[in-house]
């Protein structure tokens, strides 16, 4: 919960959410201002803030922002002694000195930090558009190559990819920064689009449905495969007749935009696609982030402490695209369900079909989890006794409730039994 007079600071990464929160905050202005929470400027975000703080340099002309744009967001900052929301994923970018900086500007007592976190594999596709949207002209398979060979060095074709998507040292870097009891996570489960609003509102203590889509707002569809390849062909040809502020003006948010609120691809037009090899990869990589987060314990405290487990039904086996893309999206601990015959008294053969429930947990290392307290999950019929996921035991201590369990998933199918108790 962001305390009175504090500063949240919304760090990213890109692509986990970042414009529909900072839409829904943008448009919820009013609203938070009753609330005696200020979200400043008129824009969408505070990217160009947070480009002037980190001094980042843009685009091919290698230009720097004006530190007037960070300067005057921090004296409104100042002047306000009520609760501050300041988002921009172009925060995840800041080296520890930036960071250090940044939070001193702000004002050490009042800035909490929060991270939001999406799976690896569902960021690849969307982060190969947006260096296309900027004028870069690398193929998608030889740019997923750059990005699995680069992750201990630069690379020209995906210069800030890992500085951005090395999800634990994000982490580390602000919570070095600001004490970990300052930083909250808070994971973005796309099966669930209203729990990344429902989380905002919690740290705010907002009611339930004040901050929503912004229907009003641009839209930040992704781009068809065609579309895509039609930018990156019109890159080739202009990118070096061009400056990178021309190109931002009248490409960026010109005609790319206009493409995307101007125009619905039709059914059939196709997706960019991201090969198996890739997806086996991010996964591995994914793993090892869980991990390391993991390892960190208390360090990155989750938000109300509670971690998003869905699990995958009928989806044992061969995992389908949809299915695995729903189980990944909790970014954590997921489980599939099978088919266990129990013969002993008072169980009922068949599936155990669990749909999905929410336990309150805390990591305790890698791809585990234990209790911080009661975790309820929901059976097709009958009520789930005991299972065992991946080696991991999960018991039932009453009816409908399960109450003490540890889970140690690392892929392999969940064998559970249903018994009316």
């Amino acid at each position: 919960v962001l305390r009175d007079g504090g500063v949240l600071l919304h760090v990213g990464p890109h692509k986990t959410g970042t414009t529909a929160i900072q839409g829904a905050l943008a448009a919820a202005r009013p609203l938070l201002k009753r609330e005696r929470i200020l979200y400043p400027g008129r824009r969408l975000e505070h990217n160009r803030q947070a480009a002037a703080a980190i001094q980042r340099s843009l685009g091919w002309d290698r230009r720097r922002l004006d530190m007037a744009y960070w300067d005057t967001l921090v004296a409104q900052t100042a002047r306000y002694s009520g609760r501050v929301v300041i988002s921009s994923e172009d925060f995840c970018e800041a080296d520890p000195e930036s960071a250090a900086r940044i939070v001193h500007d702000l004002g050490p007592d009042r800035v909490q930090v929060a991270v939001t976190l999406r799976p690896l594999e569902k960021l690849l596709p969307s982060n190969w558009q947006q260096y296309i949207k900027s004028g870069y002209r690398i193929r998608y398979d030889h740019w997923l190559e750059n990005v699995f060979e680069s992750r201990d060095k630069a690379s020209a074709a995906t210069p800030s990819f890992w500085v951005r998507n090395d999800h634990p040292a994000v982490i580390r870097r602000w919570s070095e920064v600001i004490g970990p009891e300052n930083l909250v996570v808070v994971v973005v489960d796309s099966a669930e689009p209203r729990s990344l609003f429902d989380s905002f509102e919690d740290i705010l203590q907002l009611p339930r449905n004040s901050l929503n889509a912004d229907e009003s707002g641009p839209s930040n569809r992704s781009l068809s495969a065609y579309e895509v390849e039609l930018l990156r062909q019109f890159n080739r040809r202009v990118r070096n007749k061009i400056t990178h502020t021309d190109y931002y003006r009248f490409v960026k948010r010109g005609a790319v935009r206009s493409l995307v609120e101007g125009r619905t691809p039709g059914p059939h037009e196709p997706k960019v696609i991201t090969p198996g090899w890739a997806i086996e990869r991010a996964r591995m990589i994914s793993k090892e982030h869980i991990a390391e987060i993991g390892a960190m314990g208390d360090r990155a405290r989750r938000h109300g402490n509670s971690m998003a487990v869905s699990a995958v039904v009928g989806a044992c086996g061969p995992r389908s695209p949809d299915a695995a893309g729903s189980a990944s999206a909790a970014y954590g601990a997921t489980f599939c369900v099978q088919p266990n015959h129990d013969s002993s008294p008072g169980a009922e053969n068949g599936t155990a079909a669990i749909r999905s429930g929410t336990t309150n947990t805390r990591r305790v290392g890698p791809l585990a989890t234990e209790p911080t307290g009661p975790t309820a999950l929901t059976a097709s019929s009958g009520t789930v006794a005991s299972a065992t996921a991946c080696g991991g035991n999960v018991t039932a201590t009453k009816a409908g409730r399960l109450d003490s369990f540890r889970i140690s998933c690392d892929g392999r199918p969940a064998r559970v039994s249903r018994t009316r108790l």
